[in-house]
């Protein structure tokens, strides 16, 4: 028993050590990030807020966020304009619109 405890020890200590770090890594196999990513600028005079999947983010005026979320989640309206309702959708997050700009007026 007290050399399965050591054997455990020595291990986690050789991933702290610098020359023996590379022997015990904690994550071997990173997925890659295959969410899609768009810019949403406000260029009107208040702020507007959007809503992502359940989370309201605000942007004030003359700013922008960028959202990043796994394509099939939509993004929608959370503050009611004079030509747009609460509630309306933005943009769906798919493959194609990855890295474009939605303004907002």
């Amino acid at each position: 028993m007290i050399y399965s405890s050591l054997a455990i020890l020595a291990v986690a200590a050789s991933a702290a050590i610098p020359p023996f770090g590379n022997l015990v890594h904690m994550h071997p196999h990173a997925r890659p990030d295959d969410r899609v990513s768009v810019l949403v600028v406000n260029h009107g005079k208040v702020f507007q807020d959007v809503s992502v999947a359940g989370h309201v983010y605000t942007i004030t005026a003359d700013s922008n966020i960028r959202i990043k979320a796994p394509a099939g989640t939509l993004v929608y309206r959370a503050t009611p304009r004079p030509y747009h309702a609460k509630g309306e959708v933005l943009i769906a997050m798919t493959p194609a619109v990855n890295d474009q700009t939605i303004e907002l007026k």
